[in-house]
């Protein structure tokens, strides 16, 4: 919040995806991927909406290109640690 975030929202619940359907421009993903179900996730996003995760998963993530069809959304990942440490 304090980097200007305008909510938290947790993807605990079934239903966490459907008061912010097409709603947020970007989201900036903590947890680890493999457990978010991404399908819902990216629904919440936009025309054009960005997605960052920054979990990365310790199994296989599914993702597929329909997925981001419906809203022509990204997504992406960030890069821990330098490439001298990798």
């Amino acid at each position: 919040m304090k980097l200007g975030a305008d909510e938290f929202v947790t993807t605990d619940s079934e239903d966490f995806a459907k008061p912010y359907f097409d709603k947020l421009d970007y989201l900036l993903s903590a947890a680890d991927a493999a457990k978010i179900p991404l399908d819902q996730l990216l629904t919440t996003l936009k025309v054009g909406g960005v997605a960052t995760s920054v979990g990365l998963p310790d199994d296989k993530w599914e993702l597929h290109p329909m997925m981001m069809a419906g809203n022509g959304c990204s997504i992406g990942t960030t890069h821990i640690g330098s490439k001298k440490e990798a």
